[in-house]
């Protein structure tokens, strides 16, 4: 009989202890089951707002387009009406105002789309010297403005590079060195082959450079 109670009760604890397993169990099953949704549903969430994100950007980067065509153009007229002789010293500081404020803009649109939409480089042959005389004539109301001197000295070389990149960076080189610049100031650039073959673009002036 006492065999029996006790083959009995080791019975029952085995099925109990069976029974709280099973429910330990169904419990991380059940709490792993809605953690996996919970991923899931965030996951979703966070897919949703990537397109969000790059609709806008696509949105931002063709409207910075947009706004940098115009803002070039005020640029050019401002420029163009500082140089002439007949306007009072007045409008003419305005109309230098307005070409910095737009070069300060235009900058951050650059920054914009730049972010915004990373440009692929579409390589070509272009003629490097042809392209820093371009931006030079681009320039030429800035550098009457100082009365700078720009000497651009070098051979025709042709390089491998993406010519819209390549003009918008050597036209910040340029812009930033006449703007840097007292009057009277000197630019010399040069286009030359180095020991190995490498065509390069040097810029030296005699600003006042920059704080070591």
């Amino acid at each position: 009989m006492t065999n029996e109670l006790s083959k009995d009760l080791t019975l029952r604890i085995i099925v109990i202890c069976a029974a709280l397993i099973a429910i330990v169990g169904l419990n991380f099953s059940l709490f792993s089951f809605w953690k996996n949704m919970s991923l899931k549903l965030r996951l979703v969430r966070i897919q949703e707002l990537n397109t969000h994100l790059r609709e806008m950007s696509t949105m931002s980067a063709g409207l910075a387009h947009e706004i940098r065509n115009p803002l070039n153009i005020v640029r050019g007229v401002a420029q163009l009406m500082s140089s002439d002789e007949e306007i009072n010293d007045d409008m003419r500081d305005d109309l230098n105002m307005i070409s910095e404020e737009v070069d300060r803009v235009t900058f951050k649109l650059n920054e914009l789309i730049s972010y915004s939409k990373p440009i692929s480089p579409k390589l070509a042959h272009v003629d490097l010297k042809s392209v820093i005389n371009s931006i030079a004539r681009t320039l030429e109301s800035d550098r009457d403005e100082k009365s700078i001197d720009l000497l651009v000295i070098g051979e025709n070389f042709n390089v491998n590079a993406d010519p819209v990149l390549l003009r918008q960076i050597i036209f910040n080189i340029m812009l930033n060195a006449f703007q840097a610049l007292d009057e009277g100031g000197k630019v010399t650039v040069t286009v030359d082959k180095d020991e190995n073959g490498n065509i390069y673009f040097d810029l030296s002036d005699n600003g006042p450079g920059v704080p070591d």
